[in-house]
């Protein structure tokens, strides 16, 4: 009976030591599972920790990129702009100097003459047309009635030098605003003095110039036309000569339509090549946009 119980007691303890022993290998595992999901969280979170961390850092670096980037990009759209408004003011200087020393040149005409009257007169309109030329120098773009006035200035000297030989002419479109739309300043005076100078050189009377300004869509067309000897016949009479207010304006066009996103265009034509009579038109499109 002892050695049964025995056995039974040794049997049960046995079985309850081997669910022991089950339950803590259970527990154990268990432990072992969590403390590995912990320590697998811990390294998800420092992965994800660290990549956030890197893509911050690239952001800012891209934004810091960027902005010394588009700095540098204004730096020199600055440096350009300031480069380009001081050959402008360049060629500016080079002009009016040339353009009173033409009209200079008409006052001493005069007094030679010994037309004191006439040439009182023009030293009176030569004052007028200096002080429009010293305000419009300043700017870069003046409206069509400064424009206008000034033309009519140097015209009215040069007319009176030349005796009448030729009369001029504006035509304005009148649904344009000459009061507030704006040119290029003393854009079309160079043209004008080469018509003046050079198509009607050896004429006494006749000549005819005709200045129209007109809007077209967004922008404006100047028709300079004369009915002097024509472009060809000017360059071949004077064939070592090329005028340097043309000279001047043409660099003068060339950095304006740098800084324009629709270019300013002049065309030179030779009437005698589409018709039967004489003269030169001078055509420029000068976006307003």
């Amino acid at each position: 009976v002892h050695s049964a119980e025995t056995k039974r007691t040794t049997e049960a303890m046995r079985a309850k030591f081997e669910t022991d022993e089950a339950v803590k290998d259970k527990q154990l595992a268990e432990l072992e599972a969590a403390k590995s999901e912990a320590e697998s969280a811990r390294s998800r979170n420092f992965l994800f920790g660290a990549i956030g961390i890197a893509i911050l850092i690239l952001i800012i670096a891209l934004l810091y990129i960027n902005r010394m980037r588009v700095q540098k990009r204004a730096e020199m759209l600055q440096v350009e702009s300031d480069l380009r408004e001081s050959r402008m003011k360049a060629i500016r200087s080079q002009l009016n100097p040339h353009f009173i020393f033409n009209a200079l040149n008409s006052i001493q005409y005069l007094f030679y003459s010994g037309d004191k009257k006439t040439a009182s007169q023009f030293m009176g309109d030569f004052a007028n047309l200096m002080r429009n030329v010293l305000d419009m120098s300043s700017k870069a773009e003046v409206s069509i009635a400064e424009e206008q006035k000034m033309l009519s200035h140097y015209l009215d000297l040069e007319k009176m030098r030349m005796e009448n030989a030729f009369d001029y002419s504006f035509q304005i479109d009148e649904t344009l605003d000459a009061e507030n739309v704006k040119l290029p300043t003393m854009l079309l005076q160079p043209y004008v003095e080469n018509a003046v100078k050079h198509a009607f050189q050896g004429m006494k009377e006749g000549g005819k110039l005709t200045i129209s300004i007109a809007k077209q869509r967004s922008s404006l067309h100047v028709q300079i036309e004369d009915n002097g000897v024509g472009l060809k016949a000017a360059s071949s009479n004077d064939a070592e000569h090329k005028s340097f207010s043309t000279d001047a304006n043409e660099e003068r066009v060339r950095m304006i339509n740098e800084g324009r996103k629709n270019a300013v265009g002049v065309e030179m034509i030779d009437l005698s090549d589409i018709g039967a009579r004489t003269g030169t038109r001078v055509s420029i499109t000068i976006p307003l946009a």
